[in-house]
């Protein structure tokens, strides 16, 4: 006897809301133009921890960067 065993392996990928997902692209570019500027970037910490976030922000906004400065701003608003 001989039994034929059909499995179908689906995977969903998982979805964030819009927003969810504009506000997590917002924090890895703010990510990656920190480590242009020699500062590394926690992102868990970042969104977990007000202080430290606080503290990463103000040090973004003394930037010479403006798209950097612009992009915490933006964060600064989020976090408030």
């Amino acid at each position: 006897m001989t039994t034929t065993h059909t499995t179908t392996a689906t995977t969903t990928p998982q979805r964030r809301e819009p927003a969810r997902q504009v506000e997590f692209l917002r924090l890895v570019d703010f990510k990656w133009m920190m480590a242009g500027q020699g500062w590394w970037v926690d992102l868990t910490r970042l969104q977990r921890d007000p202080g430290y976030a606080g503290h990463c922000i103000a040090s973004a906004l003394t930037s010479d960067c403006h798209p950097l400065r612009s992009c915490a701003t933006d964060l600064q608003a989020c976090f408030s």
